[in-house]
């Protein structure tokens, strides 16, 4: 399976969603379905999370994973070109933040991905290394709730 997430400025904010499972801010994105491009599925879910439609303005991660905690993930530039901010059932909230703004409790691999992609004017094509088993154990011992709530919706879900 890969992932596809979404980065989506406007006026020098960022979109970002919370989840409706656990209380992390993230970027709109998710999972490719069978059949599907992850330039598609990044779209998808876009508009999925948020209401929005997006076109994406070109790929800026390409990310590969270094131990089984990861998938392959693909982060894209993307600019609204219709739709209107919804919530839906996979999101809790939605709202826009300035980048040096960003939610104490978005997904640490995003606030990276966001920083690499403002920064970089091509592709990186780099392991997710920020996807570790000591990583997660490091969230775990700050968040304990979340990743138990975490843990729960995907055991009971």
């Amino acid at each position: 399976m890969t992932a596809a997430f979404a980065i989506i400025f406007k006026d020098n904010q960022i979109l970002l969603t919370e989840r409706q499972d656990v209380p992390v801010w993230v970027l709109p994105g998710g999972g490719v379905e069978a059949g599907e491009t992850s330039r598609a599925a990044c779209i998808r879910e876009v508009r999925e999370e948020t209401g929005l439609h997006v076109a994406i303005t070109k790929q800026s991660l390409k990310l590969h994973p270094v131990n089984s905690l990861a998938t392959p993930t693909d982060v894209y530039l993307c600019r609204i070109t219709g739709g209107t901010l919804t919530l839906t059932e996979e999101t809790r909230s939605i709202a826009w933040f300035p980048v040096d703004q960003l939610p104490k409790s978005t997904f640490w691999p995003h606030v990276e991905w966001i920083k690499e992609a403002m920064i970089s004017q091509e592709l990186v094509e780099r392991k997710l290394n920020e996807i570790s088993y000591f990583n997660l154990i490091r969230f775990f011992v700050k968040h304990p709730w979340t990743v138990v709530r975490f843990a729960f919706t995907r055991l009971f879900a």
